[in-house]
């Protein structure tokens, strides 16, 4: 047998550990309006068939004017995937979207599930993929659809990347996305995007992407993706929350950094596995300004944007900004490098009064055993509370798996319940956390 090239020992290493990533677009379109388009993927090996790899990949594209109502597409995307030969593997995949808009009604929800069978070619970073499948479930109209998908790191030039994906949908209507990106510094690039989805006009985007893959200094510091059920609750069946973490400035004695969080309940529907239909989006943008005390702590000034956009319905969002003092004992509340951990911010809301976030942890890690720790977290301001106890376990070395069981209480800005109607409701599930 002949000996192995470098890039067949890169590749096989590839298939024998687990992978997480994170990427977000942020810019405008052809159609003046603003867009957010996070991304997060995961995918852990198989003992099968001699190499093979589960993968989940879910994003969302936003598009929003002044007003903050537009389309917002998702896509959720689980697979399995198969080595064929070196550079060779096989793939079967669902993959789910949907498209909604905020702050305006929508009787229509135009939902599809592609179920595809893909060969993916790989050599010297350079991807293609060739699939084809049957749409199953969701809106009329749609049988089959074949897919190509073309992938190039450098195209022209070093820091020059193109990635295309084109979708021929019952062998008549074809759709596409293509971006063409060039790469500036610390995982961020500028692009150009081109796309035709689904019952969407043909758009032109332009913006920023913040990734973490690919980059061996990042501006993004961590990420994150949380999904919570609620086995007791009529109105939600999951509470589905994630963000980031971009750190424009580390030094030795300060740094300054944005979170980027958002929060998105998902409608119980007529079954759990139905329809995952969203009722809000909520976000909190936070920028902070941060400093070491002494006694091992950190102090900091912070300003917080909170937007809370109904879906499906029209209802005008609500938001505010607030202003205030942070302290904590970790860089991060989130790493259990203390046995004790907290992370408190105060200060004035200049539309809800005042602006309250307490975070409370605390964990074991018991000889021969995975950690166990329990949080509290409790957000509020005159109008909208959160407040949530869980126990959690923490999983994975690569990038960390939490399953966790819990009680959370949560209100909104628009559309607040009636008083009682969710209270102390039981929630269980599985966060994925990523830091570098």
């Amino acid at each position: 047998m002949g000996q192995e090239t470098g890039e067949q020992t890169k590749e096989r290493a590839e298939w024998t550990k687990p992978h997480a990533s994170m990427q977000a677009e942020i810019g405008i379109d052809s159609l003046q309006r603003r867009f957010y388009q996070p991304r997060f993927s995961f995918d852990w090996p198989l003992a099968l068939l001699g190499g093979s790899r589960a993968s989940l990949d879910v994003r969302y594209l936003q598009r929003i004017n002044g007003s903050q109502e537009g389309a917002i597409d998702f896509w959720v995307r689980g697979g399995l995937e198969t080595r064929i030969a070196d550079g060779v593997s096989f793939e079967v995949s669902l993959n789910h979207f949907c498209r909604h808009l905020t702050s305006v009604l929508n009787p229509y929800v135009l939902n599809l599930n592609e179920l595809t069978g893909r060969v993916w070619v790989r050599r010297d970073d350079v991807e293609l993929g060739l699939g084809y499948g049957p749409y199953i479930g969701g809106s009329r109209g749609f049988r089959d659809v074949m897919i190509l998908d073309f992938n190039l790191p450098r195209f022209l030039l070093p820091e020059l990347s193109l990635e295309t994906e084109w979708k021929w949908a019952d062998f008549r209507d074809v759709y596409y996305d293509a971006a063409l990106s060039i790469g500036l510094t610390r995982g961020t690039d500028l692009f150009v995007r081109a796309t035709h989805h689904y019952a969407y006009p043909s758009t032109a985007y332009i913006g920023l992407r913040f990734r973490s893959a690919g980059a061996v200094e990042r501006i993004m510091d961590k990420f994150d993706l949380e999904a919570g059920a609620y086995p007791y609750y009529d109105a939600h069946k999951l509470l589905v929350s994630g963000g980031f973490r971009l750190e424009f400035l580390q030094a030795p004695e300060r740094r300054f950094f944005v979170d980027v969080d958002f929060h998105t309940p998902i409608l119980s529907g007529s079954s759990f596995l139905g329809q995952f239909w969203p009722d809000h989006m909520l976000y909190d943008l936070t920028a902070q300004y941060e400093r070491t005390l002494p006694g091992g702590l950190y102090g900091g000034l912070y300003s917080r944007y909170a937007l809370d956009m109904p879906v499906d319905k029209p209802l005008r969002f609500r938001s505010g900004l607030a202003v205030g003092l942070a302290l904590r004992n970790q860089t991060d509340f989130n790493r259990l490098d203390k046995p004790v951990r907290f992370d408190l911010a105060g200060g004035y809301d200049f539309a809800f009064a005042y602006d309250v976030r307490v975070r409370l942890g605390t964990q074991i890690r018991p000889k021969g055993f995975v950690p166990i720790g329990a949080d509290f977290r409790l957000d509020a301001n005159k109008e909208r509370q959160t407040v949530e106890f869980k126990i959690f376990t923490s999983l994975g070395k690569d990038f960390e798996a939490r399953p966790f069981v819990g009680i959370r209480q949560i209100t909104y800005l628009v559309g607040i319940p009636p008083a009682g109607l969710f209270r102390n409701r039981l929630t269980a599930g599985v966060a994925f956390l990523k830091w570098f």
